[in-house]
């Protein structure tokens, strides 16, 4: 059975590994009208080691304070409300955040916030290829930034980044990175990344408090959307599209089990 979800509007957490493009889907649902919190852009910052990059604090700004965060994301929540954008079915609408930690960067998510992610009714994982997440976070990370006037301080912030990783990945592996980073072999950098990401992701998605060493199982649906041609070029609406339909079949699923209830 679906999660017990608080009044108001029902989270929609839409997840996946790194590199799926979670946010670029977030803001396509925002283009087709959906009610949608963008937390990683309220933190001005990407959540993982490199979530910097390509955010106000790479131009020489900061995440706000978490008290200051916090401030930011009632009131975007309360826009939300007053604005009525959140739409579904049974007059109860959704809201749609990405699955993030308890932390994004620095800024600490207010642990209300974090327990209706974790609790939220209904989890959509997107889910695509490596290759095409390897070019996602090219395309985030890499361009404009390898070759642009600020290169030789974005390598340095980067292989920073890399070695604030050496206690979970090893002096040894560090180094390959590193060394993959100087000669300019990004791919490689990304496929190592992932494959750190990925172990991590699929601990904090599964339990129920969303750590490596969390026990329990998650609350709420957990379903799956890829595109239909793996080896297209990367569409958020299309997997907006898809998240929807997801949507909508969670609210018959809920209808079904209540009806069989009675």
């Amino acid at each position: 059975a679906a999660a017990r979800a608080p009044p108001g509007p029902r989270v929609c957490v839409v997840g996946g590994r790194t590199g799926v493009g979670k946010t670029r889907v977030l803001h396509a649902l925002r283009s087709r009208g959906e009610a949608v919190v963008d937390l990683e852009g309220l933190a001005r910052h990407r959540g993982s080691a490199f979530g910097w990059v390509g955010t106000v604090e790479a131009g020489g700004g900061a995440q706000p304070s978490s008290e200051h965060f916090t401030n930011l994301l009632a009131c975007e929540w309360r826009r939300l409300e007053a604005r009525g954008e959140a739409k579904g079915g049974r007059g109860r609408g959704w809201v749609f955040l990405e699955d993030e930690d308890s932390h994004i960067g620095h800024v600490s998510v207010p642990k209300p916030v974090y327990a209706a992610l974790r609790c939220a009714p209904l989890v959509v994982r997107v889910s695509l290829p490596e290759q095409a997440r390897v070019r996602l976070l090219l395309d985030d990370y890499v361009a404009g930034h390898a070759d642009g006037p600020a290169a030789g301080e974005w390598l340095a912030r980067m292989e920073e980044s890399v070695r604030k990783l050496t206690k979970r990945l090893g002096a040894a592996r560090v180094g390959e990175v590193v060394a993959a980073m100087r000669a300019g072999d990004f791919s490689a950098v990304a496929v190592a990344m992932l494959h750190y990401y990925d172990k991590l992701y699929d601990a904090h998605l599964a339990n129920h408090g969303g750590t490596g060493s969390g026990g329990g199982s998650r609350a709420g649906r957990l379903v799956e959307v890829a595109p239909a041609d793996p080896a297209a070029a990367f569409d958020a609406d299309e997997l907006a599209g898809l998240v929807l339909r997801r949507v909508r079949e969670a609210e018959k699923a809920e209808e079904a089990e209540e009806a069989e209830a009675k």
